[in-house]
């Protein structure tokens, strides 16, 4: 498989945004919804012209290596719909899916508003299942690595997947 990026996805506290950061990336340029502008998707219209928008992004030589990838659940059902129906427009990048167990989710969520922390641990397993199991071209299970582990991880995946001249 021989991709132009990573994308990274999974639950909030999986190490994504602090990925970009132990490599350098900048995150403006890297994370999907600082990048686009995107917001929440309140309607599937509102998801599918995200997604499409994302697409295109991923797609561009101008996109940094490896990105972020936004957590909008409704966006996210319709890129796994996407995958599956139009296999082609996810040829250049791949997905890669941080796992990390719910207690340390659980703790990172402290941070957080409590309403958004009580429906990202209630929708924990469907998520896993439904949305980042389907979408990951290849999963690294964070539970009790460090973050540097982590980045090494994705570094090592970037080195063998990410070719120039795809």
């Amino acid at each position: 498989m021989a991709v132009r990026r990573l994308g990274l996805i999974g639950h909030s506290g999986a190490g994504k945004t602090a990925c970009l950061d132990a490599l350098g990336i900048n995150r403006q340029a890297a994370d999907m919804d600082e990048a686009l502008g995107l917001k929440l998707s309140q309607s599937e219209d509102e998801a599918v012209r995200a997604l499409d928008r994302a697409l295109k992004w991923l797609e561009s030589r101008d996109t940094p290596k490896v990105v972020t990838v936004r957590n909008d659940e409704k966006m996210l059902y319709e890129m796994a719909k996407a995958k599956l129906s139009r296999p082609h427009s996810f040829r250049r990048f791949a997905l890669v899916y941080l796992q990390n167990p719910k207690p340390q989710l659980e703790l990172h969520l402290t941070a957080r508003p409590e309403e958004a922390a009580k429906y990202t641990v209630a929708n924990y397993d469907r998520f896993h299942s439904d949305l980042y199991s389907r979408l990951a071209d290849r999963t690294i299970k964070c539970s009790d690595k460090t973050i540097e582990t982590i980045v090494g991880e994705v570094n090592d995946l970037a080195s063998q997947l990410i070719k120039e001249n795809v």
